[in-house]
């Protein structure tokens, strides 16, 4: 029979994990986590700078080879001049290139914000980053496996990039699975909240 009103023991012990900061619910990518949230701004700090040296070879119609150290120093096996210009090398018109640079751009944008933004805005902007690094994970394995099963030929930045969008997703996997309990997303939101207190001027 229920006791003391709480209407057994299954209920109490809703109460107790209610009340209990250890036993709070976990917030699935709803806090901002700094070991994590500046990994992913590296990693999109790295996957910039590739796609950057990309483009600048690809303006130079890859004369010096895909990293730019000249043909000689390179493997036949990479020939990014035929990955770039094949059908799949644009989208809307717009090259894989420019639109790498723009997903990484937003990417560190986003990830940099991470630490000024009040902690309400936190959880949609991760949960947004998050679909993004799937959505261009998903497009970097077809333009991967793409380079390996219809054309006879590799882009060494590419699979860098590629490289890149795989650490982000893994970081943020990882970020998910270890998210810490509600309590620690609402001690940042009361922080932010807190009013800030004048100093009383002394005679």
């Amino acid at each position: 029979m229920p006791t003391d009103g709480l209407g057994g023991d299954d209920e109490r012990t809703a109460i107790m994990d209610a009340a209990s900061p250890e036993r709070a619910p976990a917030v699935w990518l709803g806090a901002y986590r700094p070991r994590w949230d500046r990994l992913v701004f590296i990693i999109a700090l790295l996957g910039f700078l590739v796609t950057v040296q990309l483009w600048t070879q690809e303006q130079r119609g890859f004369a010096e080879g895909c990293m730019g150290l000249g043909a000689a120093a390179e493997t036949s096996y990479f020939d990014c001049a035929a990955v770039v210009s094949s059908t799949a090398g644009t989208v809307f018109g717009l090259s894989n290139t420019i639109w790498g640079m723009l997903f990484y751009v937003a990417l560190a944008v986003g990830s940099f914000g991470l630490a000024l933004v009040p902690a309400s805005y936190v959880k949609p902007l991760k949960r947004l980053r998050a679909l993004t690094i799937v959505m261009a994970f998903g497009y970097s394995m077809y333009l991967t496996l793409y380079q390996f099963t219809q054309l006879d030929a590799r882009c060494l930045l590419c699979l860098l990039s590629a490289l890149a969008v795989t650490s982000a997703l893994v970081v943020t996997v990882i970020d998910a699975a270890t998210t810490p309990s509600a309590s620690a997303t609402a001690e940042r939101a009361e922080a932010d909240q807190a009013p800030t207190l004048e100093p009383t001027p002394t005679s």
